[in-house]
């Protein structure tokens, strides 16, 4: 299996596309390499965006992560503006 990213380095941003072959197909291990890929992501301070859309592959992993982090930020910005309102 062969991981190849290539996309806007200039800004941080990159598309991740794994290579399988017949004797190793992606599709037996996507569920585990989707995590590794947000696991990842989270790990060096990366955020997660779909420029074209989120398809299948990722759209579970996405919604548990990505929608958790925007909670997340919502929350902190509600307390910060609630605190500078007093």
């Amino acid at each position: 299996m062969e991981l190849v990213a290539f996309g806007h380095a200039g800004v941080g941003g990159a598309h991740l596309h794994l290579l399988g072959s017949k004797d190793q197909p992606v599709k037996a291990h996507a569920a585990e390499l989707v995590k590794l890929v947000f696991d990842v992501t989270l790990r060096f301070g990366g955020t997660f965006s779909a420029e074209h859309g989120i398809g299948p592959k990722w759209a579970q992993e996405f919604q548990q992560r990505a929608l958790a982090t925007l909670k997340q930020a919502l929350a902190a910005e509600k307390r910060n503006a609630i605190r500078a309102a007093f």
